[in-house]
């Protein structure tokens, strides 16, 4: 076992988006598949848990973490035909990019500039501006953490739906996701996913307005002017998911409270978790040093000196308010790391 591949005390502070104090009792990045299977033999041979850490762009970290936290750095793009396989480590937004100029397919680019690994990708199955992840996964290679050994899964077997997949529950230390299929179509047999009117708006009109590029770079604007940089103030973007109702329940609302903003999903309605906690007027709401952003109503911040405790307490004031007042249940997209997610 090489004694540089495995850090104890590891700082995990640079290694999640809320840049909140953290710190791990161990510590792996496995840049290689014979350093995850090292990382992996470690953690057996000490008797220590497992947690996986990409990039930390959808983590809620706790102060301390117990046991071994690995973090997937294999890279490499390789398209076959009209499949991509990529490895874990690849940025998310850099497969965006690479798909539409370097390979030449479609399909991405509504998905633009979100953070985050490609191999985290599934579990949250990530989406922006009516496409998700699913719509154009071919399938994935995962090592069982206790077994070692190497796991095909299919769209099926992921049960993926909005925001969720079976690698969330009860939580993702059951497998590590090493590589993603991705399955696209070739930019002149593009259709554009244009179903959100600021994105329709956004690239109407002009040569090529509906481009995969256009709408890449259109997404990008609408995003960066929307969401507050993480560099600048740490956060993890939308922090709740959209509420998805029943049309008795979405009914049930509006004659209450007037008309509420939606999107049409078969016979249900998806709401703005956003416009919900701005009604309240909860932007700059603080608890110790986590708030919701003045910027964007769904994303909170660490305003400089936040906990886990800030932000977990600050969590759950906003659901108390929303449930109190829309009698609907907001559920956290991020992954919170204290045993105990919170629903």
């Amino acid at each position: 076992m090489d004694d540089d591949l495995i850090k104890r005390d590891f700082d995990l502070s640079a290694n999640n988006f809320l840049a909140l104090p953290s710190r791990a009792e161990y510590f792996c990045a496995a840049l290689t598949q014979e350093m995850l299977m090292q990382a992996l033999l470690f953690a057996r041979e000490q008797g220590v848990a497992i947690k996986i850490i990409a990039s930390g762009s959808n983590v809620v970290l706790p102060e301390k973490i117990s046991g071994l936290v690995i973090s997937p750095g294999m890279q490499g793009i390789v398209k076959r035909g009209d499949r991509l396989q990529v490895s874990a480590g690849v940025l998310w937004d850099d497969l965006v990019k690479e798909s539409i100029e370097r390979f030449g397919l479609a399909g991405l680019e509504n998905l633009s500039g979100i953070p985050g690994t490609v191999g985290a990708a599934p579990i949250q199955n990530i989406g922006a501006y009516g496409v998700e992840l699913s719509d154009c996964f071919g399938g994935l290679v995962a090592i069982n953490l206790k077994t070692h050994e190497r796991h095909q899964f299919d769209a099926a077997a992921c049960q993926f739906s909005y925001r969720n997949s079976v690698f969330k529950h009860p939580a993702p230390a059951q497998y590590i996701i090493t590589e993603v299929e991705i399955a696209l179509p070739q930019i002149q047999a593009f259709k554009p996913c244009l179903d959100y009117a600021d994105l329709r708006n956004a690239v109407a009109g002009g040569q090529d307005s509906h481009s995969p590029q256009a709408i890449r770079e259109a997404v990008l604007q609408l995003r960066y002017s929307k969401l507050p940089d993480p560099v600048m103030q740490p956060n993890v973007g939308s922090f709740f998911k959209n509420p998805v109702i029943n049309l008795s329940a979405y009914n049930s609302l509006i004659k209450k409270i007037g008309p509420v903003p939606n999107h049409i999903e078969g016979s249900f309605r998806k709401l703005s978790a956003a416009w919900l906690i701005d009604q309240l007027g909860l932007k700059g709401f603080r608890v110790g040093g986590a708030q919701v952003s003045n910027q964007h109503a769904l994303v909170i911040e660490n305003a400089g000196w936040a906990s886990f405790d800030d932000i977990l307490a600050l969590t759950r004031k906003v659901q108390q308010a929303v449930m109190e007042k829309f009698y609907i249940s907001l559920q956290p997209e991020p992954v919170f790391f204290n045993g105990d997610p919170i629903s």
